[in-house]
Parts: C-alpha cells; structure tokens; sequence
C-alpha cells in the first residue's frame, strides 16, 4: 500500500495521539502493522503512514483509510475545535475591544457545550468529517489538515459560525437587559414609595399585584407576548419598600421572577404559603377589581 502523509501546523503532539489511539492501536490489533515517521518543514509536522504488508486486500485497504479518517475527525473536533472557534470569533468581530471578543469566544463554547449535552453534535461532526476525509484519500495519498478545514470542511465551519452568532446575540441581548435593569433600579431608588407592601401572585393564567389592603392593583394575562411587563411598571411606579412573591404557582427561572428580583433586590421577600396563596381566583376577584 502506498503510504500516506498527514501534514498539520497544529499541537503536534495531540495529532499523533489522535492517530495512535484511532489508528494505529486498533490496527494492530486486527493484524494490520503501522508504522509512523515524522518530518518537519517550517511550521508543518508531517506524518507517514505505511503498513509492513507488502500488498493489502481492498478490504484492508479500506480498513486502513476508514481509521485515518476517524483519527483525523478526532483530531479535529476533539482538538482543533476551540482554537477554530476563537479564530472565528477574533475575524467575525474584529471591531470589538479584545476583552468583549474573549466575552465571546467563551459564551460560543458555553453554547456548544450545552447544545452538545442534549443533541449527538460531536458525533455528527465527527461522522462527517471523517466521510469527507475518506473521499479525499480514496483519490489523494497526502492530505494537510489546515488546508483540508478550510476547503472542504465549509458546512462543518459554517455550523461553528453559527454558534458564534448566537453567542454575540445573546450578549447583545444580555446587555440591553441590563442596562435596562439599572435604569429601573437608579428610578426606584431616587423616587418616593407610594406603597408600603405589595404582594405578587399568579393564579389561573394571570399575574397579580395586590396591595397591603388585598386590593388588586394590576392584573395581567401570563399568556400575552410581554406578559408580565403591565407589572413591572407598576412595580416600578408604586417603588413599594417590599415586594412579597407568594411563590407556589410560579415555576422556577420565570422571567418575571427573575426581573423582580433584578430590579428590587433585597427588597424582595418570598412566600412559601398563606392564606393568600391558598385562595383560588374567585376570591381573589371577590376582593378587588383590576388597577
């Protein structure tokens, strides 16, 4: 069999452990002998590939190919990944201060690491990276790993980009909101408290903001697009020296709960259970019409 040669500028070291634990072990294993030999021309490592066999099957030969191309998937979600990542993120948003590109690169591995705990990503990127790999060495006896990435790799790449994406959004998205939060926060600490207490229920697919006197000061649908949004201006409105949440019928990370707390800090006080909790709508309509 002709030997190959797997050319790549990158952690060297890694490389070869990607191949020896995909290749060459496994290889050797089923009978088939490897051998590896190194030489390096500037800033490229390259690796021959040759088996001691003087004349393999097709069969063997595919064997050969098919466990190249695995380790060269290894290689290159298990170790180029992240370095592909940062390089998107320092080319994608150039314009950014370095401090605001890290902020990036680290939300898209934060993404991918969540995608990748419910979905079989890595595995997909792998299966495809390696079938691309293979087809290359059906017809071609060198392969360079930065070049084939570039080239041939683009869908691979262009999933990464999207990740990047998302993650600049998000933080785009993150920021706004908590701009948004300190200027709610600065208004409520410079304006007079027109209530005491309040307390804040949701009962039967309505949020409800009542006051000291049980009187309901505003109601709104949880179903409505900005639903919760009438209450956080009435929060906001009545800047009450104590929001009680009676907390039963709330689930947990509701964004309203979670801008509440934002926005009133140690102002907020939660509920576990009372009588208010326990009531059902229909009292709660018996004791007060909607602000």
């Amino acid at each position: 069999m002709e030997s190959l040669t797997i050319g790549t500028e990158q952690f060297k070291e890694q490389f070869k452990t990607c191949l020896e634990q995909n290749m060459i072990i496994p290889l050797r294993q089923e009978g088939i002998g490897v051998e590896v030999s190194e030489d390096n021309n500037g800033p490229t490592t390259f690796l021959g590939c040759s088996v001691s066999e003087k004349k393999l099957t097709l069969f063997q030969k595919q064997k050969v190919l098919k466990r190249v191309s695995l380790a060269l998937a290894e290689y290159i979600v298990e170790v180029l990944e992240k370095p592909i990542v940062e390089k998107l993120v320092r080319e994608s948003y150039s314009s950014l201060k370095e401090r605001e590109q890290n902020k990036v690169y680290l939300k898209s591995l934060k993404i991918l690491r969540e995608f990748d705990e419910v979905h079989n990503r890595k595995e997909e990127a792998k299966e495809y990276i390696s079938s691309q790999v293979l087809e290359h060495l059906l017809n071609e006896s060198q392969i360079n790993v930065e070049g084939f990435l570039r080239f041939r790799l683009k869908g691979y790449f262009s999933k990464l980009e999207n990740f990047v994406e998302q993650a600049a959004d998000d933080l785009k998205l993150e920021k706004e909101y908590n701009d948004f939060i300190r200027l709610l926060k600065y208004f409520i600490s410079v304006q007079q408290p027109k209530e005491k207490e309040v307390h804040l229920l949701k009962k039967d697919g309505f949020y409800l903001l009542k006051d000291s006197n049980n009187e309901i000061i505003t109601k709104e649908s949880c179903l409505e697009i900005c639903g919760g949004d009438g209450i956080i201006s009435s929060l906001v409105t009545n800047s009450p020296l104590k929001v009680c949440v009676h907390i039963k019928d709330f689930y947990s990370g509701e964004e309203l709960l979670r801008t509440v707390n934002s926005i009133f800090d140690d102002r907020v006080d939660i509920c576990l259970g009372c009588s208010n909790c326990s009531q059902d709508y229909e009292k709660i309509e018996e004791n007060g019409e909607e602000g």
